[in-house]
């Protein structure tokens, strides 16, 4: 069961459904030196105050920022309906399979986002029929990993530890 803390919003993960569903990844950062770690941005591109300086991003994503957001930190698998194409475990080798893969939704649209409970698991379909499938499995208590957090223009949802959900306005 989803649980609350920090609570300052009420939880609705349709949210995030409906922050969505007909938006374009523009950027997907994921490749040598995140380890599992994905970054996915979705919707307008929204200047950053400040430039990051990161010289492995695109000037694109050094200058903006997405709409949307979402940040894995959790166990990931890419797949179609015929195969799997990579995993959070694969290797992230710069021109390897897995940066290859995930650099496919750049430019797809979401056309599909279930949330299943009591996780919060995420499978977010795009045009194409490549499916992202976000497993929040992080029950390390002891470390307070994430499984996932979702950004928009007006809050931050985090799906942290055994998947206990915080909805804190965005600043």
């Amino acid at each position: 069961m989803l649980t609350l803390s920090k609570k300052k919003m009420p939880v609705n993960l349709d949210l995030i459904k409906k922050s969505l569903l007909s938006t374009v990844c523009w950027s997907v950062i994921g490749g040598a030196g995140n380890g599992t770690v994905i970054s996915l941005a979705f919707g307008e591109k929204v200047r950053r105050a400040k430039a990051l300086g990161n010289s492995r991003l695109t000037e694109e994503e050094r200058l903006f920022e997405g709409e949307f957001s979402l940040f894995v930190e959790c166990a990931w698998r890419l797949q179609t309906q015929e195969a799997v194409l990579c995993t959070s475990l694969s290797s992230n080798h710069e021109g390897g399979s897995r940066n290859n893969e995930l650099m496919q939704l750049v430019g797809k649209h979401v056309v599909n986002l279930d949330i299943r409970l009591p996780g919060g698991d995420l499978e977010i379909t795009f045009e194409g029929g490549r499916m992202l499938a976000v497993f929040a499995d992080q029950a390390n208590e002891v470390d307070e990993c994430g499984n996932y957090t979702f950004h928009s223009p007006e809050y931050v949802m985090k799906n942290g530890c055994k998947s206990s959900v915080s909805v804190l306005p965005r600043t």
